[in-house]
Protein backbone atom coordinates (compact mmCIF):
# COMPACT_ATOMS: atom_id res chain seq x y z
CA UNK A 1 0.00 0.00 0.00
CA UNK A 2 1.44 3.31 -1.04
CA UNK A 3 2.92 5.20 1.88
CA UNK A 4 3.14 2.21 4.22
CA UNK A 5 6.69 0.97 4.68
CA UNK A 6 7.90 -1.55 7.20
CA UNK A 7 11.57 -1.74 8.14
CA UNK A 8 13.52 -4.89 7.27
CA UNK A 9 10.66 -6.72 5.51
CA UNK A 10 12.07 -9.71 3.71
CA UNK A 11 8.82 -11.17 2.38
CA UNK A 12 5.31 -9.89 1.82
CA UNK A 13 2.21 -11.49 0.40
CA UNK A 14 -0.38 -8.96 -0.79
CA UNK A 15 -3.95 -9.85 -1.72
CA UNK A 16 -6.04 -7.09 -3.25
CA UNK A 17 -9.70 -7.73 -4.01
CA UNK A 18 -10.80 -4.11 -4.45
CA UNK A 19 -12.98 -3.75 -1.37
CA UNK A 20 -10.57 -5.92 0.64
CA UNK A 21 -6.80 -5.61 0.96
CA UNK A 22 -4.48 -7.79 3.03
CA UNK A 23 -0.73 -8.12 3.41
CA UNK A 24 1.24 -10.67 5.37
CA UNK A 25 4.83 -9.65 6.14
CA UNK A 26 7.95 -11.35 7.45
CA UNK A 27 11.32 -9.91 8.40
CA UNK A 28 14.56 -11.81 8.61
CA UNK A 29 14.73 -15.20 10.24
CA UNK A 30 16.13 -15.47 13.76
CA UNK A 31 15.90 -13.21 16.79
CA UNK A 32 14.96 -10.15 14.72
CA UNK A 33 12.15 -11.98 12.94
CA UNK A 34 8.89 -10.01 12.93
CA UNK A 35 5.65 -11.17 11.37
CA UNK A 36 2.45 -9.17 11.07
CA UNK A 37 -0.66 -9.29 8.90
CA UNK A 38 -2.52 -6.13 7.92
CA UNK A 39 -6.07 -6.15 6.54
CA UNK A 40 -8.75 -3.65 5.58
CA UNK A 41 -12.19 -4.33 4.14
CA UNK A 42 -15.32 -2.49 3.15
CA UNK A 43 -17.08 -5.66 2.01
CA UNK A 44 -20.64 -5.47 3.44
CA UNK A 45 -20.84 -9.23 4.13
CA UNK A 46 -17.52 -9.22 5.98
CA UNK A 47 -18.51 -6.14 8.01
CA UNK A 48 -21.86 -7.73 8.93
CA UNK A 49 -20.05 -10.87 10.15
CA UNK A 50 -17.56 -8.83 12.15
CA UNK A 51 -20.35 -6.88 13.85
CA UNK A 52 -22.05 -10.16 14.86
CA UNK A 53 -18.85 -11.65 16.27
CA UNK A 54 -18.47 -12.32 19.97
CA UNK A 55 -16.49 -9.56 21.63
CA UNK A 56 -17.36 -6.85 19.11
CA UNK A 57 -17.90 -3.60 21.04
CA UNK A 58 -19.47 -1.40 18.37
CA UNK A 59 -16.13 0.08 17.34
CA UNK A 60 -14.08 -3.08 17.11
CA UNK A 61 -12.46 -5.65 19.32
CA UNK A 62 -9.36 -3.84 20.59
CA UNK A 63 -6.92 -1.11 19.57
CA UNK A 64 -5.71 -2.97 16.46
CA UNK A 65 -9.05 -4.35 15.22
CA UNK A 66 -11.44 -1.46 14.59
CA UNK A 67 -14.44 -0.44 12.51
CA UNK A 68 -14.82 3.15 11.35
CA UNK A 69 -16.48 4.95 8.45
CA UNK A 70 -14.63 5.96 5.32
CA UNK A 71 -16.64 8.09 2.91
CA UNK A 72 -19.78 6.84 4.64
CA UNK A 73 -18.83 3.13 4.29
CA UNK A 74 -18.15 0.96 7.32
CA UNK A 75 -14.49 -0.03 7.11
CA UNK A 76 -12.69 -2.66 9.19
CA UNK A 77 -8.97 -2.30 9.89
CA UNK A 78 -7.01 -5.13 11.47
CA UNK A 79 -3.40 -5.82 12.36
CA UNK A 80 -2.36 -9.15 13.77
CA UNK A 81 1.22 -9.38 15.05
CA UNK A 82 2.64 -12.86 14.71
CA UNK A 83 3.62 -14.95 17.72
CA UNK A 84 7.25 -13.83 17.59
CA UNK A 85 6.59 -10.14 16.93
CA UNK A 86 7.07 -9.11 20.55
CA UNK A 87 10.57 -10.63 20.45
CA UNK A 88 11.44 -8.18 17.66
CA UNK A 89 10.55 -5.14 19.78
CA UNK A 90 13.96 -5.27 21.49
CA UNK A 91 15.57 -5.29 18.02
CA UNK A 92 13.91 -1.99 17.10
CA UNK A 93 10.58 -3.04 15.59
CA UNK A 94 7.84 -0.43 16.10
CA UNK A 95 5.34 -0.90 18.92
CA UNK A 96 2.13 -2.58 17.69
CA UNK A 97 -0.11 0.47 18.33
CA UNK A 98 2.22 2.81 16.43
CA UNK A 99 2.46 0.33 13.57
CA UNK A 100 -1.34 0.08 13.41
CA UNK A 101 -1.68 3.88 13.31
CA UNK A 102 0.85 4.08 10.45
CA UNK A 103 -1.07 1.36 8.57
CA UNK A 104 -4.49 3.03 8.97
CA UNK A 105 -3.05 6.40 7.98
CA UNK A 106 -1.65 4.92 4.75
CA UNK A 107 -4.99 3.19 4.05
CA UNK A 108 -6.97 6.44 4.33
CA UNK A 109 -6.24 7.56 0.77
CA UNK A 110 -6.80 4.10 -0.69
CA UNK A 111 -10.20 3.57 0.96
CA UNK A 112 -11.56 7.12 0.88
CA UNK A 113 -11.17 7.82 4.57
CA UNK A 114 -11.46 11.43 5.61
CA UNK A 115 -10.96 12.98 8.99
CA UNK A 116 -14.46 12.78 10.49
Amino acid sequence: MSGFILPAVLRENVQDGGSTWSCGTAAEEGAEQAYATFSVTQDPAAIAGIRKSEGFTGQGFDSTHTVTKCSGKPTYFAMEPGPRYTESLDAGAPAPRGLFIAFTKAAEARFGCAKQ
